[in-house]
């Protein structure tokens, strides 16, 4: 998922499964390596089990979802 965001500004990413119930908050890993331009990491998901989730980004007041695909 790509957006742009302020400098300084923190960045909130939190899965959800298809049901819309929160599953896990990876906002922590994503400001890890946040330059403010961008922000790039791994988080591992193998606690997840096999099914169809939405992955939230929000940043700057805007969100954007997309949902994935987990196998």
């Amino acid at each position: 998922i790509g957006l742009h965001y302020a400098q300084g500004k923190r960045l909130y990413l939190r899965i959800y499964n298809i049901n819309g119930d929160f599953i896990k908050d990876l906002s922590a890993e994503a400001n890890r390596n946040n330059d403010g331009q961008s922000a790039e990491f791994e988080a591992s998901l193998h606690d997840l089990p096999n099914g169809i989730y939405f992955i939230e980004l929000e940043a700057n007041n805007l969100i954007r979802a997309q949902k994935f695909i987990k196998e």
